[in-house]
């Protein structure tokens, strides 16, 4: 267990002999038994790792093809409770994705902290988040990496969930019937000096909505998820001589499922700045969509296809589709992915074969 993870256990927990008397700052164990903590404490993980194949046009590195395991997810996670607040800590060793490339196996040994965030409910219904947490603009972004339709993420999923998503700041977040809305004020770009990254999000649930999770396992009649989110971090990033604002995007996003019918659609209207930050565009403004169907075929195989245009100055897509295998619902999956990229560049096909066991967030 890593040093992080033990100093936050005994963070919660009062060693024994202490009589409950060491505490937390601002959070009272007076009166308390050292064991409250300890019961509500849940711990958890996720591997997931895929076989990739593709073509140099891909890889990153001239004249050298990719035909590698690379490692998607190592994450650690704990949960506990304690006089009404909730603490989650989740650590993350592996970072690979397929499109755009990230050089190597995915193996990481720094940055590893991705969630650490202690949260209050200030009234029914209405929480308070304080700590690092992920950017929450869109619904591809905020699914768990364990319940994802297919290996990769949609692009703009990635955006805003890749290891830079997660940052410092306070959020709230509140649910009213079939209404969920969520503020969040993070440090932005520029870390901890004046630029902030700001968020709004609000989502139209129907039925028993997107669930968290990716395709129409476990979905019964109609379920959706509709929802539209704000982004703007006015950090300053040089460009040249001068600086510019990191950039601002709205974006809208709608999951379905029908019986064994799923669809997930996306799009985001990102600036000028937004777009050289995340599409590597020079002079443009952006506007990539996606789109995602899939079919329940059986209990424990699901099949999915997927289009994305990137909409930069290059003109990038990326066509794909997917065949996942249910061992245990999402906890335990095998998946098997092709896709296709193709630019005004390069053009190329990608392979990949992966296992998925445990699941990144608290059910």
């Amino acid at each position: 267990m890593t040093p992080l993870l033990l100093t936050t256990l005994s963070f919660l927990v009062p060693a024994a002999g202490t009589g409950g008397e060491e505490s937390a700052p601002g959070i009272s164990l007076s009166g308390l038994s050292q064991l409250d903590a300890v019961d509500s404490m849940r711990v958890g993980g996720l591997f997931r790792a895929a076989f990739d194949d593709a073509g140099d046009e891909l890889s990153g590195v001239t004249d050298e093809d990719v035909s590698a395991l690379r490692i998607y997810d190592a994450q650690l996670w704990f949960a506990a409770a304690l006089a009404g607040y909730e603490v989650f800590v989740k650590l993350d060793a592996g970072e690979a994705t397929a499109f755009p490339l990230i050089a190597g196996d995915g193996v990481q040994d720094i940055d590893l902290l991705r969630d650490a965030w202690v949260r209050k409910a200030l009234c029914d219904g209405v929480y308070l988040y304080v700590g690092q947490y992920k950017c929450p603009l869109v619904a591809s972004g905020n699914v768990g990496d364990g319940s994802l339709a297919m290996i990769d993420r949609t692009r703009i999923g990635y955006l805003f969930s890749f290891p830079g998503a997660y940052q410092p700041g306070v959020a709230l977040m509140g649910d009213y019937g079939q209404f969920h809305v969520k503020l969040a004020v993070q440090n932005g770009a520029d870390g901890s000096s004046d630029g902030l990254g700001i968020v709004a999000r609000g989502e139209f649930k129907v039925g028993e909505g997107a669930k968290q999770r990716e395709g129409a396992l476990d979905s019964q009649g109609f379920n959706g998820t509709f929802g539209v989110g704000y982004f703007k971090d006015d950090s300053q990033i040089p460009v040249g001589p001068g600086q510019e604002d990191f950039g601002s995007g709205l974006a809208l996003d709608a999951y379905a499922t029908l019986a064994r019918l799923s669809a997930h659609a996306e799009i985001l209207d990102a600036d000028e700045e937004l777009a050289r930050r995340a599409l590597a565009n020079t002079t443009e403004d952006a506007t990539p969509f996606s789109a995602t169907v899939g079919y329940l075929i059986t209990d424990q195989i699901e099949a999915f296809a997927r289009f994305q245009d990137l909409d930069n100055e290059d003109d990038a897509s990326i066509i794909g589709g997917g065949v996942n295998y249910y061992v245990s619902g999402h906890a335990a999956k095998w998946q098997v992915n092709v896709s296709q990229y193709d630019d005004d560049n390069i053009d190329g096909t990608i392979l990949q074969a992966g296992l998925a066991l445990g699941h990144s967030e608290r059910y």
